[in-house]
């Protein structure tokens, strides 16, 4: 049904906890203000289909894991606060992954590294292969 499709906030925690790749923090404590701002990336964007296709780019993008991090963000870590949150653009973040500027080695200049592009894409392909093997 339509409605099992929609997340509630606590099950948009465990979907990010379960699917967040190493090194990317866990939410641990959902606070007033992580259950403001996740409620209202739900409300604009409430279909589990979508967080599922932006948490799966992470494993795909060294920018978001900060593992591919360019000058002015070599501290940067793409957590759930800030894949909610509206970058410099006025733009929500989740968007921008969801429509692949974070894709493989780039930053949000398109600058950084793609030394990860060959490993990523081989791993996306591992998984889809799994996925497929899974589903027969």
């Amino acid at each position: 049904s339509a409605a099992a499709a929609l997340l509630s906030v606590s099950e948009f925690v465990e979907l990010w906890n379960a699917s967040a790749p190493p090194p990317l923090p866990r939410i641990s404590v959902l606070s007033d203000a992580r259950k403001n701002l996740y409620g209202a990336a739900l409300r604009k964007f409430p279909a589990r289909t979508f967080w599922t296709a932006v948490f799966e780019k992470y494993s795909g993008s060294p920018f978001l894991r900060g593992e591919a991090n360019g000058a002015g963000h070599e501290n940067f870590t793409a957590d759930l606060d800030w894949c909610c949150a509206k970058g410099k653009d006025r733009i929500e973040n989740c968007v921008k992954i969801f429509e692949g500027k974070y894709d493989g080695g780039k930053t949000p200049r398109g600058t950084g590294k793609t030394a990860g592009n060959a490993a990523a894409i081989e791993e996306a392909g591992r998984r889809l292969r799994d996925m497929e093997a899974n589903n027969q």
